[in-house]
């Protein structure tokens, strides 16, 4: 048995997540509207979960959500896992992207 979601009261920005039986977190996701841009971020799916077509039901849920807020365009950047089902879900790939972890400051201030 999975129950869903919805948006976090107060902030505009849809949460979706779905749970199993035992109120555990089987897979999440969040979708921002900027304009007509929305932007996925941290969608992700328990591996115990995975393979039974959570990521594509929360991006499904997620996507409802931007288009009722008025996008017509999504963006999001995806792990290599996660390629598969975006690509699958029609979204094509535009970049390579580099993520970089650092200090927020420089140490020698």
């Amino acid at each position: 048995m999975w129950t869903v979601w919805t948006p976090r009261r107060g902030c505009g920005e849809p949460v979706c997540s779905l749970h199993d039986s035992s109120g555990e977190v089987a897979a999440r996701g969040t979708i921002a509207v900027v304009g007509a841009d929305a932007v996925a971020d941290r969608v992700e799916t328990d591996p115990a979960h995975r393979r039974r077509g959570l990521g594509r039901a929360v991006m499904g849920l997620l996507a409802e959500a931007a288009a009722a807020q008025g996008a017509r365009t999504g963006l999001l950047i995806a792990s290599a896992e996660g390629q598969r089902l975006y690509s699958s879900l029609g979204w094509r790939r535009e970049a390579d992207v580099v993520i970089a972890r650092g200090p927020v400051a420089p140490s020698s201030l």
